[in-house]
């Protein structure tokens, strides 16, 4: 098994947390938010970059004339739409379990 998706995400969870840190005086508790679509949109347009280069190369054209076709998902490898799902999945987790233990009385905050 390939372990670049797991390492995307990771990698995705560690921007969320910088990302969170840095602007948690502006968003307050919605800043693991920020950082998750911080993450994730790194990725999103890593992945999409790499796409339309791939379909530059093998139609020889300019990637600027490749743009429309890059947002094809269907079209995507599955290391891909992996390397796309991870980010999303991981920092979406790590939301969704911080949400959890700021309900708790006595919560959390970072």
């Amino acid at each position: 098994m390939d372990i670049t998706p797991l390492t995307h995400g990771l990698l995705a969870v560690v921007l969320q947390a910088l990302t969170a840190a840095c602007c948690w005086r502006w968003f307050k508790g919605r800043a693991l938010t920020v950082g998750a679509i911080a993450g994730s949109m790194f990725y999103f347009g890593r992945e999409l970059t790499q796409h339309e280069a791939k379909i530059a190369r093998h139609q020889h054209i300019s990637v600027v004339d490749s743009f429309p076709q890059g947002l094809y998902l269907w079209n995507w490898s599955l290391d891909a739409l992996l390397d796309l799902a991870m980010p999303i999945l991981f920092t979406t987790v790590v939301v969704l379990i911080y949400r959890r233990i700021a309900k708790r009385p006595g919560g959390a905050s970072l």
